[in-house]
């Protein structure tokens, strides 16, 4: 029988939510948004490269926050929507749907804008993420008078909550075409993958990387460096560490959370409990998940001298 869905573990392992700590002033500032969602200065803007964590980082303060969605109640602490590229109409319908409308189809646009903004203020909804809001931009001549311009400015002006703006870094033209979003979106927050330039930067990969390792029901020869690199329980870099597979591992996974948890949940999918997590298995896992991948000049990371390696995260920007 064909196998079409995860294994208990990789189940497991993909809902595990490993906190990053460079993005502790995001977090922050999105809690500062919420706190003082009343102000019109209340909104915020969230760049970073797609596969960076963003939507996870969302993802999980919605769930520890949960208790406050009491449908008995009629309170939604706060939504997530993923922006259509279909139309406003379907993100219409999404936000309807999130905020627990009888009919979320029912109507026009205008109005099912009304009753947005009516069920946000009713129930006391305290922010709204709208992710990947590059897609709702036309392709060129984005304007003030632009269609998702319009109707964003009016849901800001008219409800109270806090919004929060995720995407791409061209999304940064929202609040660069018009004045009163750019008033109203004071806070810009710019994230990034990680990678090996500076020793903070490194510092914040392995801790990242030891905290999804914990616990991980494979053993994992391949990520020695993170148990060699522990000082008193701190993870510290070491002189006298080989980092060899470290570098490997950044350039297969180009410091991107999202394809650092794929490589991993593939290597659970396709290992017994007893086998090892090798640099052979890393190698198999990332032909299987990016076979057509052009990124490294079809070069697999794993499978390549050490010097190979470090002059692809150079030019990857990766390491200086």
């Amino acid at each position: 029988m064909l196998q079409v869905a995860l294994n208990s573990e990789a189940k497991k392992f993909e809902k595990i939510y490993s906190h990053i700590n460079k993005y502790d002033n995001a977090m922050s500032t999105i809690l500062d948004a919420i706190k003082f969602r009343h102000l019109e200065t209340s909104g915020t803007l969230i760049l970073a490269p797609s596969g960076t964590g963003k939507s996870r980082m969302v993802e999980q303060l919605l769930a520890e926050n949960a208790e406050y969605s009491e449908p008995e109640q009629e309170h939604i602490f706060g939504i997530y929507i993923e922006t259509p590229d279909t139309s406003l109409n379907e993100l219409y319908i999404e936000i309807l749907y999130k905020l627990r409308d009888v009919n979320p189809e029912a109507g026009t646009i205008a109005d099912k804008k009304r009753r947005v903004i009516t069920l946000v203020n009713n129930i006391d909804v305290k922010v709204i993420f709208l992710d990947e809001v590059q897609v709702a931009l036309p392709s060129s001549g984005l304007l003030p008078t632009s269609t998702f311009v319009k109707h964003l400015k009016e849901l800001v002006n008219k409800t109270n909550c806090a919004w929060v703006l995720l995407g791409v870094p061209e999304a940064q033209a929202i609040i660069d075409v018009d004045t009163q979003l750019a008033d109203r979106f004071p806070r810009v927050i710019q994230l990034e993958n990680f990678s090996l330039k500076g020793e903070q930067n490194v510092l914040d990969f392995m801790e990242y990387l030891f905290d999804l390792t914990v616990g991980f029901p494979r053993k994992l020869p391949f990520f020695q460096f993170l148990n060699d690199s522990l000082s008193d329980g701190s993870i510290d870099y070491k002189s006298d560490v080989n980092y060899d597979n470290f570098f490997r591992f950044c350039l297969a996974s180009l410091g991107k959370p999202r394809r650092i948890r794929d490589l991993f949940i593939y290597c659970i999918e396709s290992t017994t409990p007893d086998e090892k997590i090798t640099k052979s298995r890393l190698a198999d896992a990332f032909d299987r998940c990016y076979p057509n991948c052009l990124e490294h000049k079809r070069m697999n990371p794993f499978n390549s001298t050490i010097k190979e390696v470090k002059k692809t995260l150079v030019e990857r920007g990766l390491y200086a």
